[in-house]
């Protein structure tokens, strides 16, 4: 009301004062002063966060722009949903495990780009920004372990698969460029940061129900690979102890004993038992040295995790051997 008493009172404006800038570059002081706050009366309201971002530009939360740029765009959030939410977004994305389990691609900090099938990605970005908006599975007071145990079952959401493609934008999507990804040039692979985590055996493990399986997988796939290398070697060695007692080997026999050529084949491996003996000898072989000499340990992260990769097979046909045992 006290607005529309005032508009009965009102004079026309003709006039405003205002200040010409030959560019975008010359105001960028003024926009600056103006947007950080009072300061005593030189500013205004202070900018937050993804305004910021927007302005200044830089690599803070420009992976997080770009996952909330491509969400509102798929419709999956709104904009006044995604306000506020940019650093909480970005903690989430600085965490290997987490990207690894979305497929968001970082690699090129230009051009962000996602390492899923588009239907699946879409399936854990929606999971994600929900979370997000709602703050019940994902809030800015989430710590490391607290992430990477929010991460673990996003693989295992309905219409989710272990298929993974090459890098593809994001910018198409989410109404940027639209340009193809350009390829870059060949670099030298990063080490393995952690085991990988394999979606089939965590829902396999669920499956059996043994909680000191799932603990041990777990640790593997979450405690840093370069760091500790050697207790992940000894944690390793107690998995397919375990793995294989609950299978059906006795005490007296060794695992890599147990999964002999003869017991591979019957699991229908029998194409390369070769290599995959030689792969569970070094695991029996990581273990003992590393718990057992004084001094030798095991420091070769890389093999120890293309080891598990090369497993996982056995590690499936051995959890579906033991899911037998257990019902019969």
């Amino acid at each position: 009301k006290s607005f529309e008493k005032l508009s009965e009172k009102w004079s026309t404006i003709s006039t405003v004062h205002a200040v010409l800038f030959p560019s975008v570059e010359a105001v960028r002081l003024w926009l600056d002063r103006v947007h950080s706050g009072p300061q005593g009366g030189i500013g205004r309201r202070s900018w937050d966060a993804e305004q910021k971002q927007r302005f200044y530009g830089g690599s803070k939360n420009r992976a997080a722009q770009a996952l909330l740029d491509y969400a509102e765009a798929q419709g999956m959030i709104t904009k006044e949903e995604r306000q506020g939410k940019l650093t909480t977004a970005q903690r989430f994305l600085n965490n290997d495990v987490f990207k690894e389990a979305l497929g968001f691609d970082s690699n090129d900090p230009e051009e962000y780009g996602r390492t899923r099938p588009k239907a699946e990605f879409d399936v854990l970005v929606r999971r994600f920004t929900r979370d997000l908006v709602s703050g019940k599975g994902v809030n800015s007071r989430m710590n490391k372990p607290e992430i990477i145990a929010y991460a673990r079952p996003l693989g295992a959401l309905p219409g989710v698969t272990t298929t993974r493609i090459d890098p593809e934008s994001l910018a198409s999507e989410s109404g940027g460029s639209g340009k193809k990804r350009t390829r870059r040039q060949p670099r030298k692979p990063e080490k393995a940061k952690h085991v990988r985590f394999e979606d089939e055996i965590y829902a396999a493990l669920k499956t059996l129900g043994n909680e000191k399986l799932e603990s041990l997988y777990y640790s593997l796939c979450s405690i840093e690979l370069g760091q500790h290398t050697p207790i992940l070697s000894i944690g390793a060695w107690s998995f397919f102890e375990t793995l294989t007692a609950c299978a059906g080997r006795t005490g007296t026999n060794s695992f890599d004993s147990y999964l002999n050529k003869s017991k591979l084949n019957g699991y229908g491996l029998g194409s390369d038992t070769i290599s995959l003996r030689s792969a569970i000898g070094r695991m029996r072989e990581y273990g003992n040295t590393t718990k057992h000499h004084k001094v030798a340990a095991v420091f070769n992260g890389d093999q120890l995790n293309n080891d598990m990769v090369a497993l996982k097979d056995v590690i499936l046909a051995c959890i579906a051997e033991a899911a037998t045992k257990a019902a019969s």
